[in-house]
Order: structure tokens, then sequence, then C-alpha cells
């Protein structure tokens, strides 16, 4: 809790740990899954932190040792675009990348979209 204070309160700046932390979204105790979301509204607040933070946080969801299981990775990826207000035309193509029919799928379609 105290590390949550210091990093919403803008002591702490976090750099690589945003996608680990995203993770938590889909633990199967609720209570962690609560207070994650809880975590990213507050951060979400913060001077675009989610938009600065995102290729961080898909580039560690994508890029792992044992992938999340494909609905997981979905169901992060929206909760994350909700919050990205900056540009609209970036939250779209997020959306539309996380509509493709498979992870391996996505990955490709995003970085298609990003290049464009």
């Amino acid at each position: 809790m105290t590390l949550t204070f210091l990093i919403l309160a803008g002591q702490v700046k976090v750099k690589g740990q945003l996608g680990e932390m995203a993770k938590c979204l889909e633990d199967s105790d609720k209570r962690i899954a609560d207070l994650t979301k809880m975590f990213f509204t507050e951060l979400s607040t913060k001077d675009n932190a989610i938009y600065n933070g995102f290729i961080d946080i898909f580039s560690s969801l994508s890029i792992q040792r044992e992938p999340l299981p494909e609905d997981e990775f979905r169901r992060i990826l929206k909760f994350m675009c909700a919050f990205i207000e900056k540009v609209t035309s970036f939250a779209r193509q997020m959306t539309n990348c996380i509509g493709a029919a498979s992870q391996a799928t996505f990955r490709e379609a995003c970085v298609k979209t990003s290049t464009l």
C-alpha cells in the first residue's frame, strides 16, 4: 500500500513494472483485482500516466515466457484503453487490434496499425 501511495503521489516513477501490475487485473483473488483496478483508475488521473506507460504495458503483456490467455490479454488492454483520452485515434486503433481473432493476429495487427 505504501508503494502504491508513493507512485500515485508522484514520488516514485514506475518504469517497466506497469505490465506486471496490469496482470493483477486478472488475479483469481477478487481483492487483488479490485485493488489493481482502483490503482489504475487513480493513476489515470495523473498526467496521462496510462497513455505514457501503455507501450511498456503492452510489451510486458505480449512478450512473456508463458503467454497470457487470449481473453485475459484482451480484457486487460481494453481496460487500459478506456483511460486513454489524449489521442482518441490511438485508442480506436488499439480497440480495433483488440478485436483481432487471435493473440498472434492481434500482435501483428497492432504492429501493422502502429506503423501506418
